[in-house]
């Protein structure tokens, strides 16, 4: 490492202490430094791999998330295909390639997908019974996920492989023969939704029951942690994402999770211009966000189709981080959001169910 390199990096490690959010990275590659070997040293050093940065940077990173895929034989890219017997030694391959293409574009889906930490200002909320709020609230008690498995949708992390699919059966064998396991807790943008306090936090079976709980932004992690992280800290704080609702049989993707035109006009949460000025941005926000999601979900569609001799169970795994983020529209009244963690049911334990304080 030569002089000017040692002074860089040093000076990289310090701003990286300063900057929680390793936002210096993007403003690095937004001034036009942009030379894949520098970049894939520096975020090497730091010890992110190319799943990161494809969802971090999108296209742009591309060709950087190759090279790294290329050197780095721990990548979890990598470590996806040897799981599934697949040569990682024949890396200069069609099939190779093509399921590289596979992760890449899902990951820049679930990077789109991110709530934005200054878009919680207005909060977002989890329902949930009295006794659960009392002992978070005031008890120390701490924040859980639980099982997708007790979800109210069935079809939890297939929805996405079905749409894909084009409603094929040939995925249909290796649907139950996933060795993760998700755990998620389910937040919306709508505080005060009638249905949902029917539906969650029922006192003895009991609707209308529960208390709708709201969230700032402090509560989640300014990072862009990805969903299958490797990250063992039961108190790491998750990042939210929002859900993309889609219809698999028409083949339309309908929305994302989002906040209600109304919420900006309620009765004293903002004066008359406020209203105006924090409505506007942001219903130009989730219009991008919608955009990119159907330019990015036909992408990954079109990958799909290159791939060869097509093992879904392979693909299902690519497309981990995800597979928990995308419903069926006739949720999407419940504009949700999420924090989300998938395990391998090998390394399940007492503490699987990750926590965190309020």
């Amino acid at each position: 490492m030569n002089d000017e390199y040692q002074r860089i990096w040093d000076n990289f490690k310090e701003a990286a202490k300063l900057d929680p959010d390793i936002n210096i990275i993007k403003s690095f590659i937004s001034k036009g430094n942009t030379s894949p070997d520098i970049i894939i040293w520096y975020l090497n050093n730091l010890g992110y791999d190319s799943a990161h940065i494809s969802f971090w940077f999108g296209r742009d990173a591309e060709d950087i998330v190759r090279e790294i895929q290329n050197k780095n034989t721990s990548d979890s890219f990598s470590t996806i295909l040897k799981q599934h017997q697949f040569d990682t030694n024949e890396k200069i391959n069609e099939e190779y390639n093509a399921y590289q293409d596979v992760y890449i574009k899902a990951n820049n889906i679930v990077g789109n997908l991110r709530v934005d930490h200054n878009e919680i200002d207005y909060g977002v909320a989890h329902y949930t019974k009295k006794e659960t709020s009392e002992k978070l609230l005031f008890n120390d008690s701490k924040f859980r996920l639980s099982s997708i498995k007790k979800a109210n949708d069935p079809q939890e992390g297939e929805t996405l492989i079905k749409y894909l699919a084009d409603n094929n059966s040939d995925y249909e064998q290796h649907r139950n023969n996933s060795d993760s396991q998700a755990f998620v807790s389910c937040f919306t943008f709508n505080h005060n939704h009638l249905n949902q306090f029917r539906l969650y936090g029922k006192e003895n079976g009991n609707e209308c029951t529960g208390l709708s709980l709201v969230f700032n932004g402090d509560f989640f992690n300014k990072q862009e942690i990805l969903i299958n992280a490797s990250d063992e800290d039961e108190n790491i704080r998750h990042t939210l994402y929002r859900c993309v609702y889609i219809d698999p049989k028409s083949h339309n993707i309908i929305s994302v999770g989002q906040r209600e035109e109304y919420t900006f006009y309620s009765k004293g949460r903002y004066s008359e211009y406020e209203k105006e000025e924090k409505f506007k941005p942001y219903k130009e926000k989730i219009t991008e966000v919608m955009e990119k999601t159907r330019k990015a979900f036909s992408e990954l569609e079109n990958v799909i189709k290159n791939v060869k001799n097509k093992d879904w169970a392979l693909i299902s795994n690519l497309l981990i981080n995800l597979r928990y983020l995308v419903k069926h529209y006739a949720f999407k009244e419940e504009q949700e959001c999420r924090i989300i963690r998938v395990k391998k049911i090998e390394n399940l334990d007492k503490k699987i169910i990750l926590i965190q304080k309020i």
